[in-house]
């Protein structure tokens, strides 16, 4: 017999890596933008360091809530993922690594979001690149950077930018296929087993059915028997 796992066991894990990522983004906010670190970035948009890292604390809170909740509620996940981009594109804050993570947040949408959740994601995905290269186009080279030397993102010229958005949805659309895949043979593996569910009720109506006949057949025999034995008696 399956016993049902109580309800904090099923948002536990989420609400497990959602604090991490939360925790990660708070530690680096605070110590490469905190006046700890003498090499911090220039802050962006005219924005005063005290500022800047009360805002990357904003933003460190809410991905790890946008993780948290890609199971559970993806359809607010996927509208925190876009509150993220709006305080970088209006604020000017810088973009934290720790925001890898909402690639989770694609996974989700794909696997658990509801069909409306689902096309609004997949529109998010080139959408979200393209915002990004458009409007974060300094910091997006910033973190490129420590991957890529700067003579080759100069060797691209203008593409730098387009190939960035093609990066950027990749690293998103990976995990969302993933979760469309695992979202699709969810379904047929549900649907096998309703059909086999089925298949065994149908057949288990048959049997009962042909017991019913049985029954039925016995009772006119003895119906007959008793009659002929009557008939016999009166004679």
């Amino acid at each position: 017999m399956n016993v049902p796992r109580p309800a904090w066991q099923e948002w536990l894990p989420d609400a497990v890596a959602g604090l991490i990522v939360a925790t990660l983004g708070l530690i680096i906010a605070i110590l490469n933008y905190g006046g700890f670190n003498d090499y911090a970035p220039i802050p962006l948009g005219g924005l005063s360091p005290d500022r800047e890292v009360a805002l990357l604390v904003v933003v460190a809170v809410v991905t790890g809530a946008a993780v948290a909740a890609s199971r559970p509620a993806p359809g607010p996940a996927l509208a925190l993922v876009w509150m993220l981009a709006g305080i970088h594109v209006v604020v000017g804050v810088p973009i934290l690594v720790t925001e890898l993570a909402i690639a989770a947040v694609a996974f989700g949408t794909a696997r658990w979001g509801s069909t409306a959740v689902v096309w609004l994601s997949a529109l998010s995905i080139p959408s979200g690149a393209t915002v990004a290269v458009l409007f974060l186009a300094p910091d997006i080279r910033r973190i490129l950077s420590r991957f890529l030397r700067l003579s080759a993102l100069d060797g691209l010229g203008d593409t730098w930018q387009p190939f960035a958005a093609v990066i950027g949805a990749a690293l998103l659309g990976v995990p969302w296929m993933a979760g469309m895949v695992l979202r699709v043979a969810a379904r047929a593996r549900t649907t096998v087993d309703l059909a086999s569910a089925d298949i065994a009720r149908a057949e288990a109506d048959r049997a009962q059915a042909r017991q019913i006949a049985r029954l039925r057949e016995d009772q006119a025999q003895l119906a007959r028997d008793v009659h002929d034995v009557v008939g016999h008696s009166s004679r």
